[in-house]
């Protein structure tokens, strides 16, 4: 399985960053792969929440539908999308320390099947674009 784990802090409050993270149209603001999000649902997002997700790495297109598994305001959102070739997972942790906002953020893609093979590939990609979308989460977090 490949992951990636990055964990920042902000001055927003946790119920702001859970908001932010919860609703995956957000994606289009800090994930540079993540070329178009269509919500799936009509009202608030939480928990039973899809959204239709289409990526761009560059040298791989994919669309997933994730759904929104877990949500704890103000301290975890979590979001799974499984199709015939993965399954992803992105788990979000928030917490208060030192008077900030602090925030977890790790993101894991597996491979199913024979796609299970690629998971040492999936796992230098990720952790490619992981850098990149770690650096868009800083900037549209504050």
């Amino acid at each position: 399985m490949a992951s990636f784990v990055f964990s920042s802090s902000t001055t927003q409050p946790p119920m702001a960053v859970t908001d932010f993270f919860v609703d995956l149209g957000n994606l289009l603001r800090w994930d540079p792969t993540v070329t178009r999000v269509e919500r799936l649902f009509e009202g608030e997002p939480g928990v039973g929440s899809r959204f239709a997700v289409d990526i761009d790495t560059g040298s791989t297109k994919l669309s997933f539908v994730y759904e929104i598994v877990e949500l704890e305001p103000g301290r975890l959102v979590r979001a799974r999308a499984e199709d015939s070739r993965f399954i992803s997972d992105d788990l979000v942790e928030v917490a208060v320390e030192d008077g900030a906002t602090s925030y977890r953020y790790t993101a894991r893609l597996e491979g199913k099947g024979l796609w299970k093979l690629a998971d040492p590939l999936l796992a230098a990609s990720l952790g490619k674009i992981g850098k990149r979308a770690s650096a868009g989460l800083v900037a549209a977090l504050g």
